[in-house]
């Protein structure tokens, strides 16, 4: 499951009554009275029962951690935290904490179990573990705060992160905010065809209002003009980040809006579908910056691979050699 480091934690309750036990018990040896020491070897259990009862709450919970199914960067991501009794003495009073969030899981029963959902944000891409996880209880008294400390061994895979994308693309990124993106001939119109079943923004309302039939605008990038969009692999730092922020979420965008494309980025290169899209999101979370000489080799497999092509490429450095050979149609400096 996880390494655990079980600590205790005396409240301020705890030691008021300490000192309390211990004036009653020095006052009970100098005066000789029965009572007050019977009173005081009372309290001395009730002291003692708080703190055995507080570590029985914590041990036997057995925690479970489960992702949702795509987990972005600088996005809260929300997962399901099953805590299971697996004695068969209930369990009272239990609480959580996870990246300054504390969570009441309440009572369980034995054999039980409680699911809480948590919201967790990561702040970089990558294969990454999950935070620190405090479990503890204050019962039965509240004086005494026991704690588990558990370091999950499970790592996630952590996509970059993606923006909005708009029908219109700026010459600079500055990786805020949402994004457009403009792809020349995208939207001129190739050809009409009737579909009963077209989307409404493809529907052309003039020739519907002519005719009173559906019909379909083909677009100049849908009747056959590939997008070539390329991960110039020279970068470092927030600046290639942003690369690979702008490459995802145009990659998505191409996608979802069915215009025919290819994208280079790293070891992916393929058309981004529904089937591999996990593909083409692993590959962005794992990519490291290379150099120049990267960047050169890249730039000029492909001018042999598509000779006479127009390409698109997010470029992270002014002097890119991708940049100078490629000449790309677009380029987005981030």
């Amino acid at each position: 499951m996880a390494k655990e480091k079980i600590g205790v934690k005396a409240r301020s309750k705890f030691l008021i009554l300490s000192l309390t036990i211990l004036l009653i018990g020095f006052g009970g040896v100098n005066s000789g009275y029965n009572s007050v020491l019977i009173f005081f070897s009372l309290l001395l259990a009730v002291l003692g029962t708080s703190g055995v009862f507080s570590r029985w709450n914590l041990m036997g919970m057995e925690l479970e951690i489960h992702p949702p199914e795509r987990i972005f960067c600088c996005q809260e991501a929300f997962f399901r935290l099953t805590l299971r009794n697996l004695t068969r003495i209930p369990k009272f009073a239990l609480n959580l904490e996870i990246g300054g969030k504390k969570l009441f899981a309440g009572d369980i029963p034995s054999s039980g179990e409680a699911t809480l959902p948590v919201g967790y944000v990561f702040q970089k891409r990558g294969i990454l573990p999950f935070p620190q996880i405090t479990l503890f209880s204050l019962f039965p008294l509240g004086m005494v705060l026991r704690r588990r400390i558990i370091h999950p061994k499970e790592n996630f895979l952590v996509y970059p992160k993606v923006y909005e994308v708009y029908p219109h693309f700026p010459k600079e990124f500055s990786g805020q905010g949402s994004l457009s993106l403009y792809i020349r001939g995208s939207e001129e119109i190739a050809g009409l065809r009737e579909n009963p079943e077209a989307e409404l923004r493809k529907i052309d309302w003039k020739a519907f209002a002519r005719t009173g039939k559906l019909v379909e605008k083909l677009f100049a990038a849908s009747a056959g003009r590939k997008i070539i969009l390329v991960l110039d692999p020279a970068g470092e730092g927030e600046k290639f980040e942003q690369s690979i922020s702008l490459i995802a979420s145009v990659g998505i965008y191409l996608m979802k809006n069915e215009i025919d494309h290819l994208i280079i980025a790293g070891r992916f290169r393929d058309r981004v579908s529904e089937k591999n899209l996990d593909d083409f999101l692993k590959a962005l979370a794992l990519i490291k910056p290379g150099g120049k000489e990267e960047s050169l080799k890249l730039a000029r497999q492909l001018l042999r691979e598509f000779p006479g092509h127009n390409f698109f490429a997010a470029v992270s450095l002014p002097s890119s050699p991708l940049a100078e050979i490629l000449k790309p149609k677009e380029m987005v400096f981030v």
